[in-house]
């Protein structure tokens, strides 16, 4: 007896190339806050740039993988677009995501947001990334309430 097994999320595929991810990642931050300068944009142009140089664009269509590191641009805002801090993703459903940060829960709609994930080295983080979703999902199973952005 076969059992055939659909997955219905999209997965973004992996690197092949580190330097070419890193320039992919420049151009688009290059690209989104090209549209709306001015010195508040500009600012946090500059600190996105420096801080997202060992993180991966994820396109809005893909799902991103439960105990991932997430940051994010909110576009909600054209006149001042900042990185976000994010945190490790418990569930994305396709459309929103909630994700860990601190001790609180955070349910994040995808719509205006602009998503990074941090890149994982076979390891050397996969360990501690998956340790820290363990206990999340512990705690998010007691947890009933979100905040929501």
């Amino acid at each position: 007896m076969e059992k055939n097994i659909k997955i219905y999320q999209k997965y973004q595929s992996h690197i092949t190339n580190i330097e070419s991810e890193k320039q992919k990642v420049h151009q688009i931050i290059q690209n989104i806050y090209q549209l709306y300068l001015n010195e508040s944009n500009e600012n946090n142009k500059d600190y996105a740039v420096q801080s997202l140089d060992e993180y991966k664009y994820v396109n809005n269509k893909f799902s991103i993988n439960s105990g991932s590191y997430l940051r994010y641009i909110d576009t909600s805002n054209h006149k001042d677009m900042k990185l976000k801090l994010g945190g490790f993703v418990i569930n994305d459903n396709g459309y929103s995501i909630v994700y860990k940060n601190d001790n609180r829960f955070v349910k994040l709609n995808k719509k205006h947001c602009i998503l990074f994930v941090k890149k994982m080295y076979k390891n050397v983080q996969t360990g501690n990334a998956y340790e820290h979703l363990r206990t999340s999902i512990r705690i998010h199973e007691h947890a009933t309430n979100y905040v929501t952005m």
